[in-house]
């Protein structure tokens, strides 16, 4: 913990204490997105050429909703078997298949709670991973609110753990295993019983698949945040010409300050050339009262001793 009753949440393994920078983040990030990207691309392989076998076709099903790298993609999925399994007379859970599918696509632990008879029954890993994506699609929603932060209650109320402290410790456990495999960046704070999301690393979840239902509301909100950047756009390039302008301004005031401080200096030596002229006269006529005055003394001293010389004769 960084601060008392806090836990910063790092994408570091479990138990070391570690810090990455953004671009080690970035990093391990993309690394997280390439591995889950190949195991999801390699199912679909597996699925695209066992579309004549309905138990391989379950088993492959049954695989990527095990797989800790697979997140997303099951509509994918879904699509290419869907056919086969629909059609396929041996499988008795064929529908609770493409069901479960859809779940791990778009629902939560708290749609299968409510109807557990329409899905397939579910594994411990399973159960893990599907309480992830309930966690995903609780962030989704908050951020798409506008909020920072969302309380331990708001979250738990869709993981069914128990209110008391065996609950908050699995709980925070269950977000925390959604940030070692990158699909939120939050930090937990155990005084508040707040889950805080981060964006300083990136996005601050992953995204999860989306219903065609919904494509037409996800068009309109990409059509508003293009509407947006556009006007950040615009605000940033008028942002840029008045820092010109500015910058422009500046420059001519530092221009005439400077040619202000010239001409200021050059009354000022001028003025100093004239004082010192003025100085140099009123000297000069000084210097040359105090010789008429010492000539006019050297006479008066020459007149009084030829007049004492006059009275010695006599």
């Amino acid at each position: 913990p960084t601060q008392p009753h806090t836990i910063l949440l790092a994408a570091s393994p479990p138990r070391l204490k570690q810090t990455h920078t953004l671009e080690q983040k970035t990093i391990m990030t993309n690394e997280t997105n390439f591995h889950g990207k190949a195991a999801l691309g390699r199912i679909l392989e597996a699925a695209s050429s066992s579309l004549s076998s309905g138990s391989a076709l379950r088993a492959i099903i049954l695989k990527a909703l095990t797989d800790p790298n697979i997140h997303h993609g099951f509509d994918e999925l879904k699509s290419v078997v869907a056919a086969t399994v629909e059609k396929d007379g041996s499988l008795s859970d064929g529908k609770a298949l493409l069901n479960t599918l859809d779940l791990f696509s778009f629902g939560t632990l708290a749609d299968f709670k409510k109807a557990p008879d329409d899905y397939l029954r579910l594994s411990e890993a399973q159960l893990a991973k599907l309480r992830q994506l309930t966690v995903l699609s609780a962030v989704q929603e908050v951020c798409a609110r506008g909020r920072d932060s969302m309380t331990y209650s708001e979250i738990a109320q869709n993981l069914d753990f128990p209110d008391d402290e065996s609950g908050v410790k699995k709980l925070e456990e269950c977000i925390v295993s959604c940030v070692y495999s990158d699909l939120v960046s939050v930090r937990l704070c155990q005084k508040s019983k707040l889950c805080r999301i981060s964006t300083r690393a990136g996005p601050p979840c992953q995204v999860r698949d989306v219903r065609l239902s919904d494509l037409p509301l996800a068009i309109d909100e990409l059509k508003k945040l293009q509407h947006r950047i556009k006007g950040s756009r615009n605000d940033l390039e008028s942002s840029k010409q008045h820092i010109k302008t500015m910058k422009v301004a500046a420059h001519r005031q530092r221009e005439a300050f400077e040619q202000e401080e010239k001409q200021e200096a050059m009354r000022y030596k001028t003025t100093n050339v004239r004082n010192l002229s003025g100085w140099e006269n009123i000297g000069a006529s000084v210097s040359g009262s105090s010789t008429r005055r010492q000539t006019k003394r050297n006479r008066g001293a020459l007149a009084a001793g030829s007049n004492a010389d006059s009275h010695q004769r006599c």
